[in-house]
């Protein structure tokens, strides 16, 4: 879980007056993001999630429990700490100091795995800052400015769009101002009941070491190639035609050139080998999300194997395992379904 490397604390002008509160708590979901061809722009809400409870105190103080409890800092460096200031300066009268706080962090998202967990304590943290002032993240307007404050922050939206407001999220930079749209794809009945399988490998890959992997440019074919393949697992998603997912979550951008870190292609060769519709390098990696069932499968895509949807997650996931273990590669599944809420804020 990084520290943004530039803070940014510009307040948003046209917010209404708001009763402060005592103390909230915030839940926000995994995420996979790239899935596969949507490089920075495609990412998918999950049901792993991350809480993170603020109250007002007389000393700041941090308590960690989950996962990172014997990693992450617990002083004002803490990226949960860090991201509520930002939203609480965002959202505060101005002027108004920062109060003494104390957070209670309950991860259950792996850090630097490729699930979100970074943009996951950013959304939260924000969230959690326009909440004390008493303006709530189930309010459109509110959920649409701490998108731009996270993803701003993160320099891509494709993990904090769909960890705000759930399901499937495409998402981009708008202009050169800075400006940044998402929009949900909506997802077909057919494919709601699909499960994400999710082998988290136990070594970490931090984003930054990820992205220095990838070319500076890339060729025409390549291009042409992962637009097509982005168009088609949108389609697969929105159509119900999860099959799709087969030719859809192929890549020419980015998972080459991270896969030459560990067997990632041998992963996904044995999720689809399985039966999955579609495997891809979830984020910047090493976790590895393959899609499986739905009520999708036998008229799903002409070439596509009969009944597809009708092999089980586990199976899948053992498969993945066995891959690892073959490569001397450790790790644990994860299974996980769509999240369709985002980031959500408790009565407390």
């Amino acid at each position: 879980m990084r520290a943004p490397s530039r803070v940014v604390c510009r307040r948003l002008g046209g917010l209404s007056a708001a009763v402060a509160r005592e103390r909230v708590r915030v839940r926000v979901p995994a995420t996979s993001a790239n899935m596969g061809p949507g490089f920075d722009c495609l990412g998918i809400a999950l049901t792993e999630h991350n809480l993170l409870a603020v109250e007002r105190a007389r000393a700041f103080s941090i308590e960690i429990v989950g996962e990172g409890a014997d990693s992450l800092p617990r002083d004002e460096s803490n990226f949960y700490y860090r991201a509520f200031k930002l939203g609480f300066a965002a959202s505060a009268p101005a002027g108004a100091p920062i109060p003494p706080v104390k957070l209670t962090c309950t991860n259950a998202i792996p850090p630097a795995r490729g699930l979100g967990s970074s943009s996951a304590c950013l959304v939260a943290g924000v969230t959690a800052g326009f909440a004390l002032n008493g303006h709530d993240a189930r309010s459109g307007e509110i959920r649409d400015r701490v998108f731009q404050i996270c993803a701003e922050q993160e320099g891509h939206p494709d993990n904090v769009a769909p960890a705000i407001y759930g399901g499937l999220q495409l998402s981009f930079l708008r202009d050169e101002r800075g400006h940044f749209l998402t929009q949900r794809i909506p997802i077909h009945a057919d494919a709601r009941g699909a499960t994400a399988v999710l082998f988290v490998p136990d070594f970490e890959l931090p984003t930054k070491e990820a992205r220095a992997l990838l070319k500076p440019e890339v060729s025409r074919a390549d291009a042409v190639f992962n637009i097509a393949r982005a168009a088609t697992i949108v389609h697969a998603f929105s159509s119900g035609r999860l099959p799709l997912l087969r030719w859809g979550a192929q890549d020419r951008l980015h998972q080459p050139q991270r896969g030459a870190l560990f067997p990632l292609f041998k992963l996904i060769d044995a999720a689809t080998g399985a039966g999955a519709h579609g495997a891809w390098l979830s984020g910047a990696g090493p976790t590895v999300c393959a899609m499986v069932g739905g009520a999708s499968g036998a008229d799903g895509a002409r070439g596509a194997r009969d009944a597809i949807d009708l092999h089980a997650p586990h199976e899948v996931g053992r498969a993945m395992v066995a891959a690892a273990k073959a490569a001397a590669m450790s790790g644990r599944l994860v299974m996980a379904q769509i999240d369709d809420a985002g980031v959500e804020l408790d009565e407390v």
